[in-house]
């Protein structure tokens, strides 16, 4: 017996069931007013935050939280087995947060006593001998914080960072000429190794500057090429930064202030500095963060350019640098380029080639 093929595969689905729907879009639009109420207070509470953010780096602070941006380099790198390896051993053997400094003379060599001596002080500044602390400020400061018991330990430390930024140079990471751990090795021929200091005191004549001399030359010959240039016309001062410390703009800018306060007191008409390193590069973009803005409205708005040097951090609530002027009105040298290229281990000029951190055996001959 037949029967008759029924065509039910060809017929369309029927459509899906409204009711839920109209049901939600019903309810809504009955309680369409306090459900608008609802959404304006979720807007104001996620925008007070940021609101709060813009008013605190004008200097009125609302009451509530306020947003926060956080740019801790170590954050920034990703979870890979050789950062971790690097984790592991950079309070031994050094980090990526390295800051170099060339001393290069125009005439002569770096053997005078003058020269000599602004290479101590580079090297006693770059370790933050001379940088201002604010130690009585931060214990006032912790002491306030941890007696209101509401901020946990790494919230106090964010929050001393932030009002009174630290230099978090890492002082068993410096390398220098003059640095106590620039050492000569001997060995006698019983086997017994003896090590001592290099340069102990400065010379104060040039007859001493260049019985040093000779004395570098002969006795520590690993060092032309890797502190000092081959033609003995610039040295290396090199210290490694706490990349965790290095967090938020206020710290790169209080570090990029420092230093370039180094290169302001210590340049004359024979001498100059070159600066480089990762920090030194994160603040150049904080220094320039506002002309940016600048021209980025000028391109909307057709509002004129901001005159050269007159670049100011009151973008990121912070007042103008006291050497940020004078940095940015100075054109970065090819010297700068070279070494920052080279990852802060090589300073070239036309005289002058340097090779090398100083933080290995060849210049740390203990």
């Amino acid at each position: 017996m037949l029967r008759p093929v029924s065509n039910r595969a060809s017929m369309p689905a029927p459509a899906p069931s409204p009711r839920k729907t109209l049901r939600f879009a019903r309810f809504v639009v009955r309680r369409r007013l306090p459900i608008a109420g609802l959404l304006i207070l979720a807007t104001l509470a996620l925008a007070w935050p940021s609101a709060n953010a813009l008013f605190t780096a004008l200097g009125r602070p609302l009451p509530g939280p306020a947003l926060r941006i956080g740019a801790n380099a170590r954050d920034l790198f990703p979870d890979h087995p050789f950062v971790r390896v690097q984790d592991k051993f950079a309070n031994a053997f050094g980090n990526s947060s390295i800051v170099a400094i060339a001393v290069v003379v125009e005439e002569g060599t770096i053997f005078t006593p003058e020269t000599l001596e602004k290479i101590k002080r580079v090297t006693q500044s770059l370790d933050g001998h001379d940088f201002e602390t604010r130690a009585d400020e931060r214990q006032a400061l912790t002491e306030e914080l941890e007696a209101g018991g509401a901020h946990s330990p790494a919230e106090i430390r964010a929050e001393l960072d932030r009002l009174y930024p630290p230099y978090p140079v890492n002082h068993d990471q410096v390398r220098s000429l003059v640095h106590q751990t620039t050492r000569i090795v001997e060995r006698n021929a019983a086997g017994d190794i003896s090590s001592a200091v290099l340069i102990s005191e400065l010379p104060a004549s040039q007859a001493e500057a260049d019985a040093l001399r000779t004395k570098v030359l002969t006795e520590t010959p690993e060092l032309p090429g890797a502190l000092i240039s081959a033609d003995q016309k610039a040295a290396l001062v090199t210290a490694s930064f706490v990349t965790s410390r290095l967090d938020g703009p206020a710290v790169y800018s209080a570090v990029f202030d420092h230093l370039y306060s180094i290169v302001e007191r210590e340049e004359d008409a024979n001498h100059k500095l070159y600066v480089a390193g990762a920090p030194v590069v994160t603040g150049w973009v904080l220094a320039h963060a506002w002309e940016i803005g600048h021209w980025v409205a000028s391109a909307y708005q057709g509002s004129p350019k901001p005159p050269a040097g007159a670049v100011t951090l009151h973008a990121i609530g912070r007042e103008t640098p006291r050497c940020c002027s004078y940095a940015l009105s100075t054109t970065p040298s090819p010297q700068l380029y070279s070494l920052l290229y080279a990852g802060t281990t090589t300073v070239s000029s036309s005289t002058s080639s340097m090779m090398g951190l100083g933080s290995s055996g060849r210049s740390r001959t203990n």
